[in-house]
């Protein structure tokens, strides 16, 4: 009987083992990435000087918002190219979020912020939100709600000016 005990444990430490092991060294891979994604937002911000106040990371993807300066900034390294978008806000016309459908699932391949510029020689540019190749389609519904969020931010500071210090709005108008 006590035999029986230890050779069972034992076969259950084989097999549960090596699967301990390639989940706790996934997960190091996993945060190696984030560290270096999270880098390389970085440099890109200093190199373009830019103060963006919060980022959101989307899977493999990072975007951020410089209020001051009014520009956006997008970095996706989901494929094997790294795609990066530096935008000036005040150049926007619009902004929507733009869905494809995969076929024949019928359900969302991509999900992207569509920025579209006023001078109509500038072709539009797609942030991609979310990816059925690359991304878990039960996030769908979240990442949504971000691409919704960031579309309603960009559209908000395109036509928003910032107050800068010592330049804050006269109060000498009124008449007493």
């Amino acid at each position: 009987m006590f035999s029986t005990v230890i050779i069972t444990i034992l076969i259950i430490l084989v097999v549960l083992a090596p699967i301990l092991i390639l989940r706790r060294i996934n997960r190091s891979e996993l945060k190696k990435e984030e560290k270096l994604l999270l880098q390389e937002f970085d440099e890109l911000r200093k190199d373009n000087q830019l103060t963006i106040g919060g980022i959101e990371k989307l899977g493999k993807r990072i975007i951020g918002l410089d209020k001051l300066n009014r520009k956006v900034l997008f970095l996706d390294k989901t494929k094997e190219a790294t795609q990066v978008h530096l935008f000036d806000l005040r150049k926007l016309s619009f902004c929507e979020v733009v869905k494809t459908v995969a076929r024949p699932e019928r359900h969302i391949g991509t999900l992207a912020i569509q920025c579209s510029f006023k001078d109509c020689s500038h072709p539009s540019i797609y942030l991609t939100i979310f990816d059925i190749h690359f991304d878990n389609i039960n996030d769908l519904s979240i990442i949504e709600k971000k691409a919704e969020c960031w579309k309603q931010n960009i559209s908000i500071y395109k036509d928003h000016e910032m107050q800068r210090l010592g330049s804050e709005p006269s109060l000498d108008n009124k008449t007493h």
